[in-house]
Parts: C-alpha cells; structure tokens; sequence
C-alpha cells in the first residue's frame, strides 16, 4: 500500500515537471501532437512553421468573400472582359444599380476591383490580372466535379 502511494507520488511529481516544461515551452503544441499524429516530425515540423497567422488567414478568407456571392461573380465576369461603369453593369447583367454600387463597394474595399474617375463616371476593372486567374481556375474547378 505504502509502495502504490509512492508511486503515484512519483508520478505526480513527474506530471507536473513534465507539464511546467511544456508549458515554458514555444513548441507546446507539437510536442503534444507528436503523440497522436501519425505524419511524420519533419511534416509535422514543415506544417507548423509554414502556416500563415491568424492575421493572415482572416485576410485571405475576407478576401475569397469577394468570391462567395452569386452577384459579385457576375460582375467580375464582365470585368474581367472590360472596364465599366455602374450604368452599364446594370443593364449588361440586369441587376439594380443600387445593387452593383453595394458590390462593386465591397469588391474595391476587399481590393478585388479598382476603379477611375472620368469626369462624373466612374469606370471599374479588375484589380490585377490574377483575380481572373482565381475565376477561370474556379470555373474549371467546378466543371471538373
């Protein structure tokens, strides 16, 4: 009996070394992980250093949210064939003015459009070549499923 609480008085005494150590450790994480993963270390190493930050990843989701509505897509499609105002987004794709200004808002805050100002109209175009790239990669994307 004396022998069984010895033992877990070891064993507490362990856990809690082992526990203040981790928890002083940067590598917490993949040191617990390393227990339950079957990937191997080097992957598991390669994972963890290359994922981008959280920061990151909230920009990279709010901007694929340019790319999540039925309307912007649309919009982006003529875009991408020319530079065009709000007047003739409207008419081209048949969907209210007050509707294309709100998305176009959001695209060119998202920094997926841009746009200049001739005179009282304002024209819009594609921020850079590789939001089309992004589109035709999706379209071919989703005819291959």
């Amino acid at each position: 009996m004396r022998q069984n609480s010895q033992l877990l008085q070891l064993y507490i005494i362990v856990t809690i070394i082992v526990q203040e150590k981790l928890a002083n450790d940067k590598e917490k994480e993949f040191y617990m992980l390393n227990d339950c993963l079957l990937v191997d270390e080097k992957k598991q190493s390669d994972i963890l250093y290359y994922m981008p930050s959280q920061e990151v990843l909230e920009l990279l989701a709010n901007y694929f949210q340019g790319f999540s509505d039925p309307t912007r897509i649309k919009i982006l499609s003529a875009l991408a064939m020319s530079e065009l105002c709000v007047n003739d987004i409207s008419a081209l794709l048949d969907i209210n003015q007050t509707t294309v200004s709100h998305q176009l808002k959001l695209l060119k805050n998202l920094n997926v459009v841009k746009f200049k100002r001739d005179g009282k109209v304002i024209f819009y175009s594609l921020a850079n070549p590789t939001i089309n790239d992004i589109m035709l990669t999706g379209v071919n994307q989703v005819l291959k499923a």
